[in-house]
């Protein structure tokens, strides 16, 4: 779930950038139109080493961001997460951009101002998803599911219907409907750029199995117009969940998980 920014100790290498073209062999080579491209990567071994291969790609404040974090896992996460991003990016559109500042908008949304191709970043534990989507508002969200959880105080928070859904089951089957919904709605919030500042209940996604098509009652309201929407889970390892969302009917999905467990391999 969403959790506030904490204060850091992690070293960070704000060194020379990279002279590579930033497209290694196992990253996507393009973000194809109508499509979007989910690229999944899993932060092995010390953080510590993830936080230096990664800070010469970072902004100058990402990597201040980084320093205030107390866990190097967090400050990990938050620069390998941003520089993912910038080679997916580089890979894509054949322009390296290392260091250059992500905007953000209203909310907070990193974006990368003139660029054809939007993207989101989430991360749970030691995973990082990121996801792309030319000319398309998109959203991704990964939670990893506590041992210890009252799933059923925190499904107040979610639309009445979805609420409801939740109560009327076993807290065994409680826990895995609560954390796929809430992974939906933020996916949904992610590619509204909103996040957490639009409310749980102004919107329903199902809270079954059913992989695809969830979102049942989009977000609406002055300003907002109503687009079709392609929405889907992305299957990924035990004790975690993951949903994308994007603000456009009939995109097809494509998920990329990145085989590479070593940073100074994934920074090569």
């Amino acid at each position: 779930m969403n959790h506030p920014p904490q204060a850091a100790s992690c070293a960070l290498l704000s060194g020379a950038v990279p002279t590579d073209s930033m497209a290694a062999p196992w990253l996507p080579r393009t973000v194809p139109c109508g499509t979007i491209l989910c690229v999944g990567l899993v932060l092995a071994g010390d953080p510590q080493h993830w936080c230096a291969a990664a800070s010469p790609y970072a902004a100058p404040d990402e990597l201040e961001r980084a320093s205030r974090f107390i866990h190097t896992i967090d400050a990990a996460r938050h620069l390998a997460g941003r520089a993912l991003v910038r080679k997916v990016l580089a890979a894509a559109t054949g322009v390296s951009f290392p260091a250059t500042p992500f905007s953000r908008n209203a909310w907070g949304k990193p974006e990368l101002p003139g660029s054809p191709v939007s993207f989101s970043i989430s991360h749970a534990g030691t995973m990082l998803w990121t996801a792309f989507c030319r000319h398309t508002p998109v959203g991704i969200d990964v939670e990893a599911i506590p041992s210890a959880t009252d799933v059923f105080e925190l499904a107040r928070m979610l639309h009445s219907d979805e609420c409801a859904e939740i109560a009327a089951l076993s807290q065994h089957e409680a826990v895995a409907c609560f954390y796929r919904t809430w992974v939906r709605k933020e996916a949904v919030l992610k590619a509204v750029g909103e996040g957490l500042n639009r409310s749980l209940t102004s919107f329903r996604v199902s809270t079954g199995a059913a992989s695809g098509n969830w979102l049942q009652q989009p977000p609406g309201g002055e300003g907002y117009a109503s687009p079709g929407w392609t929405t889907a889970d992305i299957a990924v390892r035990e004790g975690y969940f993951c949903s994308v969302a994007a603000q456009a009917s009939g995109l097809s999905l494509a998920v990329h998980h990145v085989p590479c467990p070593d940073a100074a391999l994934f920074f090569a």
